[in-house]
């Protein structure tokens, strides 16, 4: 295969991106170089100092394998970040100047077998808010990209033509991307045609717990392990059928509790314009913790832009919102899995079953945050709680540690995650 070529799978759903420069990933994210950019930028970036405010451009941490990363304000913005939200090296030297995460941003390419596929990050407003031109537009740009990345990471392609292995199906057993491939698609499918997104999503994890008592199902040759996987999805359909229209008892204490622990990593955000009660040091992150265990008063704001309300309006029944709203979240998750962004190497090395158990928490944390906003401003809460919970999700080094997993682990393997998508989702009886 030529390196220099990358073929790429475009999102089959509707999205839509144009940056408006907003400026929040100027301010948000601290952006790591590799060494030939930090060279390169650092040249550009000669005669400057005024406009860069007499700050250095780039910062190096450490000393035998040091890392490179574009300096910051003492704000957190970048050091480049002019009026308007534009980018001072792009306005004095061009496009091309920009290093490729400033420019990669929001996309996400992500290689699967002998393709790349194309996931956005909704911790973009724009993102989020489906504005600007749609994918098709976007094509030669993202596959000159994925040429860039391929080049900048020393990726090569393994023996059989794919860019890395499979992930696990689950624990130790192994998958195939076709497996993947197959698993996704059905699990697109069962989102596309229900009318109801947490109905999918428990549907989803009913199936997935089926495949996982198959034993030896990663060893079935292809049609074997559709057909199984086809008449396995039916069975999880019939047992969910009429779930909405019966009651979903409140979860229990440890449910609540190990929910909790899940929804402040999700939720916190200690740099930037936008952290949260960060700025007051470490006895407020000490007394965010104890309230986020015990569960009452007041919410902790670990986010400026969290909500001001108490755990207790989180628990509130009568939680309702429009099509417009179930739409917003129903192509967050359709880019997701179409774009394998929630297993392998991409999120933490996670297995197949497990990486979806963990995006399918991120549904109960996105509702439970939305709870917590005003009357009367569901979407402007949810497109916000989604931004929040986005930001997090693959790229917080916390969701992929050993408690995080043990937590995931127990409320996936005992039914709970299934109650607390019930539970606070907006269809709850």
């Amino acid at each position: 295969m030529n390196e220099s070529s990358v073929s790429l799978t475009m999102l089959p759903v509707i999205q839509r991106w144009d940056c408006h420069t907003c400026g929040s990933c100027c301010k948000e994210y601290q952006v790591r170089l590799s060494e030939e950019e930090a060279a390169r930028v650092e040249n550009l970036a000669k005669g400057m100092g005024p406009d860069l405010g007499g700050l250095a451009p780039i910062r190096k941490v450490g000393l035998f394998s040091p890392k490179f990363f574009l300096n910051n304000t003492p704000d957190g913005a970048c050091v480049f970040l002019g009026d308007a939200g534009r980018c001072k090296l792009h306005q004095a030297h061009g496009y091309q100047s920009k290093p490729l995460p400033c420019r990669l941003f929001p996309w996400v390419l992500i290689p699967q077998g002998k393709k790349w596929t194309v996931g956005v990050r909704f911790a973009c407003p724009s993102a989020a808010e489906n504005k600007g031109r749609p994918m098709p537009a976007h094509t030669p740009e993202l596959e000159a990209f994925a040429a860039e990345l391929v080049e900048r990471e020393g990726i090569r392609s393994q023996q059989d033509g794919a860019w890395v292995p499979a992930p696990f199906f689950s624990g130790g057993k192994k998958a195939t991307w076709a497996q993947f491939d197959w698993m996704k698609r059905l699990i697109l499918k069962g989102i596309e045609e229900s009318d109801s997104l947490s109905k999918s999503l428990v549907r989803s994890l009913r199936w997935i717990g089926l495949m996982k008592s198959v034993s030896q199902v990663e060893s079935l040759d292809p049609k074997a392990f559709e057909e199984l996987a086809g008449i396995l999805w039916d069975q999880a359909g019939v047992e969910c059928q009429g779930w909405a229209n019966r009651s979903v008892d409140k979860p229990d204490p440890l449910a609540r509790l190990l929910f909790r622990q899940c929804a402040a990593v999700h939720t916190r955000k200690d740099h930037g314009p936008k952290r949260g009660i960060a700025r007051n040091g470490p006895l407020a992150r000490l007394g965010a913790i104890l309230r986020f265990s015990a569960g009452s008063g007041k919410v902790p704001r670990l986010h400026g832009w969290m909500p001001e309300a108490s755990f207790e309006d989180a628990e509130s029944t009568g939680f309702q919102w429009d099509a417009d709203c179930e739409g917003i979240l129903k192509r967050y998750y359709l880019i997701k899995i179409n774009a394998g962004q929630f297993a392998g190497n991409v999120h933490y090395r996670m297995s197949i079953c497990d990486g979806f158990a963990s995006l399918a928490l991120t549904f109960p944390i996105i509702c439970w945050i939305t709870r917590l906003g005003a009357p009367g401003q569901s979407r402007e809460t949810l497109i916000k709680a989604i931004s929040i919970v986005d930001d997090h999700f693959g790229f917080n080094r916390v969701l992929g540690g050993m408690s995080q997993k043990f937590f995931l682990s127990v409320l996936a393997g005992s039914g709970r995650l299934e109650q607390l998508i019930r539970w606070y989702g907006p269809e709850r009886a």
